[in-house]
């Protein structure tokens, strides 16, 4: 239960916030020994911007979100000790354990749930049962965050279905053990969705075709998928599969999957895998065919049975410059050394002669015996957050800056060196003074002698 004290957090943050700011707004208790012990009747019962705070139990439900906006459905003690279980609808073609279909934006929050048993939603237009976990579709956008999701079955989308313009944040949840019969094991994103996929385990799924973990199509605004750990999935091709599809792909960890690559890419779209680490997957790192151009670069592309990237189509060269391949003579195959093999039609040189190592994204701790206190509160947090920190060494340059998830700078704060104590208020904002979305964000705290990293959870 330890891990989910941020869940914890996350509630107690956003009841003083909203009871300070928002006075109007309602809190609605559910819980299994109450006479609101329906999640869907907390949600029934909400104006716009209300929290449902749910008590821990099982709720045997297949939950429809209301068309109410802003409302903040989150678990008091998170997703172990509170489960959302859809395996007896009352209607068998609404399958789906939560669905989204009113066009919510980020603001409608899911968080701290175990979300199982669902069996999908029928979708009359190809007779399938799709988004056997959460269902989202016709523009519904909801901010998903620290839930587990386990044990879904669906066509397409077992854990997670994206479709018709549906384009969630999908951040910080386990999504492990879904199948579907087609594609999309953990989740599924087509018809022009693009969500945002971010800091999720997405681990030991299972599709009948292709996407293990992932699978995405015709998506044209860029797919975000960045510092997600993928493995042990499972399908006939990609634990990644994604055809026609503009995408931003970084800092994930995809090995050993059984799938016959990493990332499958197929048909037009700009296509940007970098800082990732690709190993150990059933045959290819990167495969790529049918006009698919992928950019890659500054990865560690390693132990792959036939190819580390593999094109298939002799009218693209594939730019993979700037890449680790297992060894510091470079690719094997097409290429002169001893790593993992390239194909023809892979421009491989320059290549790296060791392996990457990201910053920015990493929660660290300084090894050094040195005392740093550093506290932030709240976290997870609505609008603004306070960093309290205190040194017990003497320095003289102190730096506080904060990264999103795919490591880009957003947020530096200056301060003198001869400040022991020091406190910092971050109201969620870049350098530019512009509102940043949702999602995860990493502190970096430096001086000469100790650097620690600490994970930040924005909800709006």
């Amino acid at each position: 239960m330890k891990k989910y004290s941020v869940l914890i957090a996350l509630v107690l943050s956003l009841l003083l916030v909203f009871s300070i700011a928002h006075a109007e707004r309602t809190v609605w208790y559910v819980h299994p020994d109450s006479s609101l012990n329906s999640i869907q009747a907390g949600l029934d019962s909400c104006a716009d911007n209300d929290i449902v705070l749910v008590g821990p139990g099982t709720y045997v439900e297949n939950i429809i979100w209301p068309n109410t906006q802003g409302i903040h459905l989150i678990s008091e003690l998170g997703p172990e000790a509170t489960i959302i279980d859809g395996g007896n609808p009352s209607n068998p073609d609404t399958g789906s354990v939560v669905l989204f279909i009113s066009g919510e934006d980020s603001n409608s929050v899911l968080a701290g749930f175990t979300i199982t048993n669902g069996t999908g939603t029928f979708d009359p237009a190809y007779s399938s049962y799709d988004g056997g976990g959460i269902y989202c579709r016709y523009n519904s956008s909801p901010t998903i965050i620290g839930n587990i999701i386990t044990g879904n079955t669906a066509t397409y989308g077992a854990g997670i279905e994206c479709w018709t313009y549906a384009s969630p944040t999908i951040t910080g949840n386990t999504i492990t053990g879904n199948k579907a019969n087609s594609t999309g094991g953990g989740i599924a994103c087509y018809g022009y969705s693009s969500p945002i996929i971010t800091d999720n385990a997405i681990t030991q799924n299972e599709a009948g075709v292709y996407g293990g973990a992932i699978v995405a199509r015709d998506i044209y605004t860029p797919l975000i998928i960045t510092g997600n750990t993928m493995t042990g999935n499972v399908a006939d091709s990609g634990c990644i599969a994604i055809w026609d599809v503009a995408a931003e792909i970084s800092r994930n960890t995809i090995s050993m999957n059984f799938t016959k690559a990493g990332i499958g890419c197929r048909g037009a779209g700009t296509i940007h895998i970098d800082s990732c680490t690709i190993s150990k997957n059933e045959q290819y790192g990167v495969w790529c065919d049918s006009a698919a151009n992928p950019e890659i670069h500054y990865c560690n592309i390693y132990d792959h049975t036939d190819y580390g990237v593999i094109n298939l189509d002799s009218t693209v060269i594939v730019d993979a410059e700037d890449n680790w391949w297992g060894d510091a003579t470079g690719p094997g195959g097409y290429g002169p050394g001893s790593g993992d093999s390239v194909s023809q039609w892979v421009d491989y040189d320059p290549w790296l002669t060791d392996s990457v190592e990201w910053l920015g994204i990493e929660e660290h701790k300084s090894p050094q015996p040195i005392s740093t206190v550093l506290q932030i509160s709240p976290n997870p947090f609505h609008s603004r957050v306070t960093i309290n920190f205190s040194i017990d060494h003497s320095v003289e340059h102190i730096e506080l800056k904060i990264y999103d998830a795919t490591g880009r700078l957003v947020k530096e704060f200056g301060h003198t060196a001869n400040q022991r104590f020091n406190q910092v208020i971050w109201a969620g904002d870049d350098n530019y003074g512009n509102k940043v979305p949702s999602g995860v964000y990493f502190l970096k705290f430096t001086t000469e002698r100790v650097t620690e990293t600490r994970k930040l959870l924005l909800i709006r």
